[in-house]
Order: structure tokens, then C-alpha cells, then sequence
């Protein structure tokens, strides 16, 4: 018993010693300098690129003539060689889902292309504005404009060309010119307005 102890009073002791000095010089030891990966590290006119791959996106790997791919086979032999036993069967599933993706392209395009428009009310909405703040149209009161996407009103016109248009649903009131009416409606998300025609 008494040997017993020997080692655990002397060698414990020792070992505890030996290991602080092991680790006292590896923190001393400077870790080798990795560079910084950042723009600066590629030469000047570099250019970056991505890429993707049919398989992440079509899915759709039977139909329309495709046949299996050399993976397709693979993750239906072996799916447990997978991690989550997941296969481009369906994938992002771009193969039938891409009339649906131009449709929502179309619709939103900005005033850039004024004439792509998917809805009729948006194309009325569009000529009450227009008709609004037109050069020829003189502005009056009680008329209403768009600003910043939502119906103003035109509440006042000062002899300088400004105009005092108030918001009739909570009472606020702005001076804009007319220019800046004209201008406020291409920077308008226009597929979420609600004005009817009330003149």
C-alpha cells in the first residue's frame, strides 16, 4: 500500500510538471503568419466569376429526353453514401417552375418599361397620375396626385408654383412643385398602389 502512495505523492507531482512546461513552450511558439485573402491579393483587372450546374437547379432528371446522370445513378444505388440521403430528382426544380419565374420578372418591371404591366388597374392608376401632373393640366384644388406612393390631395396652390398637397387619411400636408410630382412616380414601387380614379 505504501507503494501505492509513492507514486501517487512523487510521479503525480512530476507529471503535472511536465506537463506545464510542455505547454509553457508551445505558447511561446509563434504560429506560422497565414495572408489575409481578400481583393488586394489578385492582380489588377481580375475578375471574378461563379458558376452553378444544371443538376443543382433543373432537377427534372427523367423527363424531356434527359436521361440519369453518372450522380443520378449514384444517389439512387448508394443513398446511404449520402448525408442526407438526397438526390437532383427535384432539386431547385427550375425545369418547371421557369413560366412561373417570367411571369414575376415581367410584372416587375419598373417604369423603365411602362408598357409590361400585369394588371389593368395598375394601367388606370397609372393615367390618373399621369393626367394629374401633365404640363398642359392646370393643377387644382381638390385634385389628387401621387407622392412618394400614396394619393395626396391638392390642397392649396402658392404663387410661385408650389404646391400644398395634403394626405387625406391622417391630415399631413407637404409643399412640392410639380416637377418633383413628376418625377416621384418611376421611383414609386407601383405594383402595390391603390389609387381609383376620382375625377
Amino acid at each position: 500500500m505504501a507503494y501505492n502512495r509513492y507514486y501517487f505523492h512523487v510521479l503525480l507531482p512530476l507529471i503535472v510538471i511536465l506537463s506545464l512546461l510542455i505547454i509553457t513552450n508551445t505558447e511561446g511558439v509563434a504560429a506560422p503568419e497565414i495572408p489575409l485573402l481578400n481583393r488586394n491579393s489578385f492582380p489588377p483587372g481580375f475578375i471574378f466569376g461563379t458558376a452553378s450546374s444544371a443538376y443543382q437547379y433543373e432537377g427534372a432528371a427523367n423527363e424531356g429526353g434527359k436521361g440519369s446522370s453518372i450522380w443520378d445513378t449514384f444517389t439512387h444505388k448508394y443513398p446511404d453514401k449520402i448525408k442526407d440521403r438526397g438526390n437532383g430528382d427535384v432539386a431547385v426544380d427550375s425545369y418547371n417552375r421557369y413560366k412561373k419565374a417570367a411571369k414575376l420578372v415581367k410584372r416587375s418591371l419598373s417604369c423603365l418599361s411602362p408598357r409590361v404591366k400585369g394588371e389593368e388597374e395598375e394601367k388606370e392608376e397609372e393615367l390618373v397620375h399621369q393626367n394629374s401632373v401633365k404640363a398642359s393640366d392646370e393643377p387644382k384644388h381638390g385634385k389628387p396626385v401621387k407622392f412618394k406612393n400614396r394619393l395626396w390631395v391638392i390642397k392649396n396652390i402658392k404663387i410661385n408654383g408650389v404646391l400644398e398637397i395634403e394626405a387625406p387619411y391622417f391630415r399631413r400636408v407637404k409643399l412640392v412643385t410639380r416637377k418633383l410630382l413628376r418625377g416621384c412616380w418611376c421611383h414609386d414601387k407601383k405594383m402595390h398602389c391603390n389609387i381609383k380614379n376620382q375625377t
